[in-house]
C-alpha cells in the first residue's frame, strides 16, 4: 500500500529532493526491506502507530518515490520471480529513461505533495500538536535534550594567539632580512667613504711636496726684486746728493764772480 512505501521513518530532509535522483533510488530500494521489518510491536510500527494516534500528517514523497508507487506493481506483475531490491532496480531503470516531459509529471505531484503537507503540518501545529521528530530531540520525560558542552574557549584563544605568534615571528623575520641587508649596504656605503676620502688625503699630501719648492722660487724671486728696489733708490739718492753738492759749488762760484766784478767797478 501508499503507506507502506512512504517511509515514515525517514527524515525530514528527503521531503526536499524533488529531483528524483541516484540517492533516492537508493533509498527506495531499501524502504521495502525496512517495511517488511516493520512486525507488530516492533520500533518502527510503534513510531508507525504513534503518528498515527497523534495526528501528525504524513510525509511528502519525491518525484521518484511517486513514480516507484504507481509502477511497482505492475513491475511485480511481469516478473514475479523478482526479489524486492530487484524491482527496486527495475524501477530506477525505469525513471532514469524517463523523457523530460515525464519527469516533470512526476515532479508536478512531488511539489503538490510537499504543499499537502505544509498546510496539515500548519494545522497540526496551530492545535499544539508535535512531530514525532521534534519529541525525539528531547530527554527522557519531555526534558530538552543535554546540550552540546560549549566549545572550550579559552583553547580557541591559545590557537589564535598562536597563530598571531607565529604570522609576528614571521613578521620579525622578514624584517630582519631587511635590515641585514640595510646594515651590509651601510657597511660598504661607509667603507667606499673611508677610501674617497684616503685618496683626497694622498693627493693633499702630494699637492703640498710638490707646492714647497714653488713657494721657494716665488720667496727668492720676491727677495731679488726687493734688492734691486732698493738699489735703485740708492742710486737715485747719490745721484741727488751730487747735483745738491754742485749747485751748492755753482752758486758760490757765481757769489765769488760777482764780488770780484763789483770790487773791479769800484776802483774805476
Amino acid at each position: 500500500s501508499d503507506e507502506e512505501f512512504r517511509g515514515e521513518d525517514s527524515s525530514e530532509d528527503e521531503s526536499g529532493d524533488d529531483d528524483g535522483g541516484p540517492a533516492d533510488e537508493k533509498k527506495a530500494r531499501k524502504r521495502p526491506r525496512m517495511s517488511v521489518a516493520e512486525k507488530p510491536g516492533g520500533k518502527k510500527a510503534s513510531a508507525k502507530a504513534a503518528r498515527a494516534a497523534s495526528g501528525e500528517p504524513k510525509r511528502p514523497l519525491n518525484a521518484y518515490m511517486l513514480f516507484s508507487l504507481a509502477r511497482r506493481a505492475a513491475v511485480k506483475e511481469e516478473e514475479p520471480s523478482l526479489t524486492l531490491g530487484e524491482i527496486g532496480k527495475q524501477l530506477g531503470a525505469r525513471y532514469r529513461e524517463l523523457s523530460a516531459e515525464e519527469r516533470a509529471h512526476w515532479q508536478q505531484q512531488a511539489d503538490a505533495d510537499k504543499e499537502r503537507y505544509g498546510r496539515e503540518l500548519d494545522a497540526f501545529k496551530s492545535k499544539g500538536g508535535v512531530t514525532l521528530s521534534e519529541q525525539s530531540r528531547k530527554g527522557k520525560g519531555g526534558k530538552p535534550a543535554a546540550r552540546r558542552a560549549p566549545p572550550n574557549v579559552a583553547k580557541q584563544k591559545l590557537h589564535a594567539k598562536e597563530a598571531e605568534r607565529s604570522d609576528l615571528l614571521k613578521r620579525i623575520a622578514r624584517h630582519d632580512k631587511t635590515l641585514s641587508k640595510l646594515e651590509k649596504k651601510m657597511r660598504e656605503v661607509e667603507g667606499s667613504v673611508a677610501g674617497m676620502e684616503a685618496d683626497a688625503a694622498v693627493k693633499a699630501g702630494r699637492g703640498a711636496q710638490t707646492s714647497q719648492p714653488e713657494q721657494q722660487a716665488q720667496d727668492k724671486a720676491e727677495q731679488q726684486v726687493e734688492q734691486k728696489a732698493a738699489v735703485e733708490e740708492g742710486g737715485e739718492a747719490e745721484a741727488h746728493t751730487e747735483a745738491e753738492e754742485k749747485t751748492e759749488e755753482e752758486v758760490e762760484e757765481a757769489a765769488k764772480a760777482a764780488s770780484t766784478g763789483e770790487e773791479m767797478g769800484a776802483t774805476a
